[in-house]
């Protein structure tokens, strides 16, 4: 029998952002998942609309004020000023906090006049 799979896309806008800000990502409570539920990222979409970087590498951490580089960071780019359109052909699992979200960092090299639009796709499980 085929797995009955749903999915979350979580999408925003960052209008005037700096080289360290932070945004938490909510995702919705999944029952029975206390201290945090696990989905996989399946895509994610990165679009720099504005201001003065020349590059950017994004990051998701599990935890506010993750560290770059430590364990629960779970997605991480190179600084590039590509757009990001990615589909991730292997399973990466993600924990939310006790209060369902994750932390996502644009990673500006420069300014805190940036805009772009970015958007997560997460499976449940």
């Amino acid at each position: 029998m085929a797995k009955n799979r749903k999915y979350v896309k979580v999408e925003g806008t960052l209008t005037n952002v700096g080289t360290s800000e932070e945004v938490a990502l909510q995702l919705p409570y999944l029952e029975g998942s206390p201290g945090g539920a696990i989905f996989l990222l399946r895509s994610f979409y990165f679009v720099k609309t504005g201001g003065s970087a020349g590059t950017f590498g994004p990051k998701l951490g599990e935890s506010a004020a993750f560290t770059s580089g430590g364990i629960d960071e779970r997605l991480s780019y190179s600084p590039s000023g590509n757009d990001i359109a990615d589909v991730f052909s292997a399973d990466i699992p993600v924990k939310t906090d006790s209060t369902g979200k994750l932390y996502f960092r644009p990673v500006f090299n420069s300014g805190a006049d940036n805009d772009a639009n970015y958007a997560f796709f997460f499976e449940t499980l």
